[in-house]
């Protein structure tokens, strides 16, 4: 009974904590639709430059995609709080790929191929 009690306390705390996150949220953006945005603004330079890489360029490299994610959340973050006009995506799209080729390219010239004879870089 103990475990059924604790495990309703801990889902009572985590409702209202999401409600309180929603009303920081409320406070500090001008409705929902700005928080809307930057969600997807968020996913648009996180998640897209390393899945089209994995798709379209094979020398990708895992340190490289997640450089590329790291760069896109940290530009959005930084364009939404210093120029609040300007739309985050173009800048976090191109710093994303910037960082995820340079860090690909500086990790495939430094790691050795797995295999020597089938050409494939070391991922």
């Amino acid at each position: 009974a103990s475990v059924i009690s604790r495990d309703l306390w801990i889902a009572r705390y985590a409702v209202a904590s999401v409600g309180i996150v929603a009303l920081v949220l409320l406070q500090v953006f001008a409705g929902a639709l700005e928080i809307a945005l930057l969600a997807f603004t968020m996913y648009g330079a996180v998640i897209t430059p390393p899945l089209m890489a994995a798709f379209f360029w094979p020398r990708v490299t895992r340190q490289g995609a997640l450089a590329g994610m790291a760069a896109g959340a940290a530009t959005t973050i930084a364009v939404q709080l210093l120029l609040p006009a300007v739309p985050a995506i173009l800048p976090a799209l191109l710093g994303a790929l910037a960082a995820m080729v340079g860090v690909s390219v500086f990790v495939s010239a430094k790691t050795p191929s797995s295999s020597p004879s089938s050409g494939e870089s070391g991922r």
